[in-house]
C-alpha cells in the first residue's frame, strides 16, 4: 500500500455520495497534486481540485444538467 493511499479512499467515498462514478485522475489544475472528477446522479460532472489536506466544499459543476440531459450525450470535456 503506498503512503497516503488509505486518505485518497476515504476522500474518494466522501466525495463520492450522491454519485454513479468517481475517479482520480492526474493533476488536471497545474497545482502538482492529484483530482477527482465526479458523475453525480443527475448526469452533472463536478470536479474536485486536489489537497495536501482534506478536500473541502462541493467541487465545480463543469457539465450541467440544466438540460435535462447532463453528462449523457457528452463525448468528452476539454
Amino acid at each position: 500500500m503506498l503512503p497516503g493511499s488509505i486518505f485518497v479512499e476515504v476522500t474518494l467515498k466522501r466525495v463520492a455520495e450522491g454519485c454513479v462514478w468517481a475517479n482520480g485522475t492526474p493533476d488536471a489544475n497545474g497545482d502538482g497534486i492529484p483530482d477527482i472528477w465526479t458523475l453525480r446522479v443527475d448526469r452533472a460532472v463536478r470536479f474536485y481540485a486536489g489537497s495536501r489536506g482534506e478536500m473541502t466544499g462541493s467541487g465545480v459543476e463543469v457539465v450541467g444538467n440544466s438540460d435535462g440531459v447532463g453528462w449523457k450525450n457528452k463525448l468528452a470535456i476539454g
